[in-house]
């Protein structure tokens, strides 16, 4: 992209035109203009491309809420939480009920949904209070702001509730109006989509836009509740899904006031949208901004202020891939502006700019990934803090570091002859810039502090010797390939462990002349065709031809503790 400035803006003033990726991160200190110019491109006194102002998003969580928060009265509270009481107290008898069964467990205590019981019993307590919170559900259907009302008013007052006043649960029941406000706006955007369809389908005759069944099967495969399933996927959550509404158009005919309520569910069991993290709730958020104002398609720029800011580490990695799953490869360019050391240790080098403070004619500045680090902890990015980064991303059992582009075959290898410990197994991702030599640095460097997770290191068969000379740390852990002797086509790097058969189009031939004139062929592995050797690899379900990377999963079973 090509950010040009035409206009002063706040803190933004003429600077030189820059070129950036269309995934960049702007970083600066507080008071860069970092927003400001986010701003300036949102409102066109900064262009991008010369995208036009309506083909740009712009999100902010905080300013996004106030944008779509409705006013909450005290009034509006009162009558909701007045609903939610007349449910409780006309079913008082069946509440009574279940408080019964309970009572035959724990008998007469304070918070009696909320205690250890004895472990013959505990699947019993734990089918009574699920019986509850099943029947709230039911009572409450379409309504959650009432269904998490009535869930805390019952289960957060400490008292059976057959027992409670109104009183009680009045100063117990209570809810997050931010989280309802934007469920609502989600469900307004879902059916304003849902109509969107209907049109398409409706014949011109009848008001309609007779759109072919095509056109109208490419409109719901763009639709926001498939942008969230999405979302949610690459954001490592397949288990969460959205419901979406599937009104046709008599449905929408025979009522004017039609409604719809969003549902999130996990594994096929709803839950209550306030109980989202704050990763799922920003997801759920960026589809209203792409969304809203009668939108289907994405805008060709969105600009993400600081929305890392409430998220927890392990969450950015995933926040990074649905960027790019999900915006970049449908053509989205997009600019997220940061001030998370972690987000910057987890992107790539080249999508990272600088925001200058003060420096009018270069605002917008290329800086490596190890400055953009020590700019945004100030300079004091000590050893125990780099540490509590790496402890907060790496999440899983073990976390797997090796040489250049090494991953992707290590990750094929997992998949193939062992797909279950992928799940236990996370690799850092890197550019292939990091040798064997950068390697076995961070591998000393790992050793001398405590980490919580262990990490093992990976070398090619050619650094067996150096390998052999190290010892492993107190969590960190060394491994290096045995070099495979019958593959004489490409007799070093991680290559080396595929069969010599597999490389007939990857290689290049050399002639030799021998002593007594022989003229011999040598046939060698391309360095230049690595890439497209990878490509192979990924295709690749032969496990026979992973037979070499055995070693190194059993060496992943004994560091996990995992039995063959």
């Amino acid at each position: 992209m090509n950010i040009k400035f035409k206009q002063k803006h706040k803190s933004i003033k003429n600077f030189d035109d820059s070129n950036i990726e269309n995934f960049s991160i702007f970083l600066g200190v507080n008071g860069s203009g970092k927003t400001h110019l986010l701003q300036a491109l949102k409102e066109g006194f900064v262009s991008a491309n010369n995208f036009p102002k309506e083909s740009i998003s712009y999100f902010n969580m905080q300013t996004f809420l106030i944008k779509n928060q409705k006013a909450v009265t005290h009034r509006n509270l009162d009558d909701e939480k007045m609903e939610a009481w007349n449910i409780l107290n006309r079913r008082k008898q069946q509440f009574e009920n279940f408080d019964n069964q309970i009572k035959q467990i724990v008998g007469e205590v304070e918070s009696p949904y909320d205690i250890q019981v004895d472990t013959s019993q505990n699947q019993q307590y734990s089918n009574h209070k699920k019986s509850i919170r099943e029947y709230i559900d039911k009572q409450s259907q379409n309504k959650p702001k009432i269904r998490k009302l009535l869930k805390t008013g019952i289960f957060g007052s400490g008292k059976y509730a057959s027992e409670l006043t109104q009183t009680d649960f009045f100063k117990f029941s209570s809810y997050n109006p931010d989280d309802y406000e934007l469920l609502e706006s989600l469900s307004e955007v879902f059916l304003d989509y849902n109509k969107k369809i209907n049109k398409a389908r409706l014949r011109e005759i009848d008001g309609g836009e007779g759109k072919s069944d095509e056109e109208i099967q490419e409109l719901e495969k763009k639709s926001p509740w498939n942008f969230i399933n999405k979302m949610f996927t690459e954001f490592g959550m397949p288990e969460h899904t959205i419901s979406y509404p599937e009104f046709k158009p008599a449905d929408l005919m025979d009522s004017h006031a039609i409604t719809f309520q969003v549902k999130i569910y996990v594994n096929d069991e709803e839950i209550d949208f306030e109980d989202l993290s704050s990763g799922e709730k920003i997801l759920c958020a960026l589809a209203i901004t792409v969304y809203q104002d009668d939108k289907s398609e994405f805008p060709q720029l969105l600009l993400l202020d600081e929305i890392d800011a409430s998220l927890h580490p392990s969450m950015i990695q995933s926040l990074l891939n649905v960027i790019n799953e999900v915006f970049i490869k449908n053509d989205c360019n997009v600019i997220l502006a940061t001030h998370s050391p972690t987000t910057v240790a987890l992107a790539r080098e080249e999508s990272l700019f600088e925001i200058q403070k003060g420096v009018e004619q270069q605002k917008i500045k290329k800086i490596t990934q190890a400055d953009a680090i020590d700019l945004l902890s100030e300079g004091v990015m000590t050893l125990e803090k780099g540490l509590k980064i790496f402890d907060s991303i790496f999440q899983k059992e073990l976390t797997i570091i090796s040489e250049g582009k090494n991953q992707k075959h290590i990750k094929q290898a997992l998949e193939i002859l062992d797909s279950k410990l992928c799940e236990k197994i996370q690799l850092y991702e890197h550019d292939s810039g990091s040798g064997a030599a950068d390697l076995f640095g961070l591998f000393e460097f790992m050793k001398k502090p405590k980490i919580t997770k262990p990490v093992l290191f990976i070398w090619d068969c050619d650094q067996q010797s150096k390998v052999s000379s190290k010892s492993d740390g107190e969590k960190v852990f060394k491994f290096c390939f045995t070099q495979n002797t019958s593959n004489q086509i490409c007799k070093k790097g991680i290559e080396n462990l595929y069969p010599a058969e597999m490389f007939t189009d990857d290689v290049t031939k050399k002639v030799t002349i021998e002593e007594g004139g022989k003229v011999k062929e040598i046939i060698e592995f391309s360095e230049n065709q690595k890439d497209k050797f990878i490509e192979k690899i990924e295709n690749e379900s032969d496990k026979s031809k992973f037979n070499n990377f055995n070693p190194m999963i059993a060496k992943i079973k004994e560091i996990i503790g995992e039995e063959d």
